[in-house]
């Protein structure tokens, strides 16, 4: 993390130019960081390697001379797989209440104001979390430069990074606003169970039960009137009607 050692304190380095060499597992900012003095070794030495570097260690543990190597040094990443996998998990259940969010609303106001809600909540999406990211983000990733560009008395792009701060920051703010996610969704889930006629699902339930008294009055109106006409029509003929014979 310190470009600044007792190997190299007296070698007058800049930061100006940024020139990675690697040493076993060690990234050094340039060959003047690494203490190094001479490239190759009377001319037998492969070509961007470098040597009697003061920060590198002269043997190594098989007896032989160490030597540095132009570029960044090659880094393993055994949970590779696993993060990708993490990860997919993570945006498939973030992804799955999007339509929820979309259709609890709609359902909350009349017909009339659909969209202007649909509009007045991408809006606070935006005003809340399109506009501040890039700006919140950049920040958590500036604050993990190590080494920055400085040309002209002014400073540009960053050379070299705390990775392990970098990953802390990166995901562990990540994991957070998500957790506050999942608790404000959670919070609507317990409160949804407060709205009538969701999904029109109780407008549709009394139709249906409107029609089926209705049909029931119908028809018991037309069995009854069934049954009195027949029972009429049984009086008049045995009982109640006589018979008025014209000749008599």
């Amino acid at each position: 993390r310190d470009l600044i050692n007792t190997c190299n304190q007296n070698c007058s380095c800049a930061t100006e130019v940024f020139h990675p060499i690697c040493e076993g597992k060690t990234t050094y900012f340039s060959p003047c960081f690494a203490g190094c003095f001479t490239k190759g070794m009377n001319g037998t030495a492969q070509r961007g390697s470098y040597d009697n570097c003061n920060c590198v260690d002269a043997f190594d543990d098989d007896g032989l001379a160490r030597r540095a190597t132009d570029g960044f040094c090659k880094s393993d990443c055994p949970f590779l797989a696993f993060y990708i996998m993490l990860l997919c998990i993570a945006y498939g259940f973030s992804f799955s209440t999007k339509t929820a969010q979309i259709l609890i609303p709609l359902r909350c106001v009349k017909k009339e104001d659909k969209a202007f809600t649909l509009g007045f909540a991408e809006g606070v999406l935006a005003l809340f979390s399109f506009l501040p990211y890039p700006l919140v983000y950049g920040s958590l990733v500036d604050s993990t430069c190590v080494v920055w560009e400085e040309s002209c008395g002014q400073q540009g792009n960053c050379w070299v990074y705390d990775m392990r701060t970098f990953n802390y920051s990166l995901h562990g703010t990540t994991f957070i606003l998500l957790m506050v996610g999942v608790v404000l969704n959670f919070v609507v889930f317990l409160l949804s169970g407060r709205l009538r006629n969701l999904y029109g699902r109780d407008t549709r339930l009394a139709n249906r039960d409107r029609a089926l008294e209705g049909g029931s009055d119908v028809h018991s109106s037309t069995r009854s009137s069934r049954g009195s006409i027949r029972k009429l029509t049984r009086n008049e003929i045995f009982h109640m009607v006589p018979t008025n014979d014209p000749e008599e």
